[in-house]
């Protein structure tokens, strides 16, 4: 049984993935940031202690040459999905 956090989210995403927009996925290891994608660019979203998670930093990176930084958390969320579970329903 998934916490009600991610219940919660994958009911509201289920829109999307029911009109083949998009895929769920679940996972069990622990994340130290949200990382959001699309096209060459990423929303990393910290978190910090005592920071509540809506409140804290954000980075907008963009793919380019020699992007070392954007590579790390494409790697990261590369890893991350390939071990998750695809969520249906």
């Amino acid at each position: 049984m998934a916490p009600a956090g991610v219940s919660s989210a994958v009911e509201r995403y289920a829109p999307l993935r029911d009109a083949g927009e998009a895929e769920i996925r679940i996972h069990r290891g622990a994340l130290y940031n949200a990382i959001y994608r699309a096209d060459g660019n990423l929303v990393v979203v910290q978190r910090a202690y005592g920071v509540p998670v809506t409140d804290g930093p954000v980075l907008h990176l963009q793919q380019s040459a020699g992007a070392d930084m954007f590579a790390a958390y494409v790697d990261s969320f590369e890893r991350t999905w390939a071990d998750a579970q695809a969520r249906s329903g």
